[in-house]
């Protein structure tokens, strides 16, 4: 769809928190993987424990870090276990049905790939969100990993 509008390009801020994100998604360290999902995906997921736990569905020694080690980071890493390294970034954003940037990677890319003529390639996208974070008594925008924005996190 042509829309007279040049497309957006992906930043360095935008690459680094998708990096960091399938970084700290496949080590074991769930506080690093908490702190790239954006807060609202957070504060979800931290409603849908306290659910389970108010209902008595999970025992004392179920805590919040397995939770989400055991419901989100073990489904999520299934869903980009072909991207995990040498991932390639498309260089443009595109927008979900919810107006949320979405970048595009794809598998094993050693080298800048143009496509000069429409062809087919697997890609899995990741949504980002502009979040706040407070860095030295200053509020600062930073890029957070979506979970819930389109139909791959449907399950978890």
């Amino acid at each position: 769809m042509a829309t007279g509008k040049e497309p957006t390009s992906v930043t360095s801020e935008q690459v680094e928190a998708m990096s960091d994100f399938l970084q700290y998604l496949f080590e074991d360290d769930v506080n690093l993987y908490w702190s790239s999902i954006s807060k609202i995906d957070q504060a979800r997921v931290y409603g849908m424990y306290i659910g389970q736990v108010n209902t008595g569905v999970f025992k004392d020694s179920y805590g919040f870090y397995d939770f989400v080690k055991e419901e989100f980071m073990i489904p999520q890493r299934e869903v980009y276990e072909n991207v995990k390294e040498n991932a390639g970034f498309a260089q443009f954003i595109r927008y979900s049905d919810e107006g949320e940037p979405q970048i595009f990677m794809q598998a094993n890319v050693s080298e800048t790939k143009i496509y000069n003529e429409p062809t087919q390639v697997e890609v899995v996208p990741i949504t980002l969100a502009l979040d706040t974070d407070i860095k030295k008594d200053e509020i600062k925008s930073v890029w957070k990993v979506r979970m819930y924005s389109d139909k791959l996190y449907q399950s978890l």
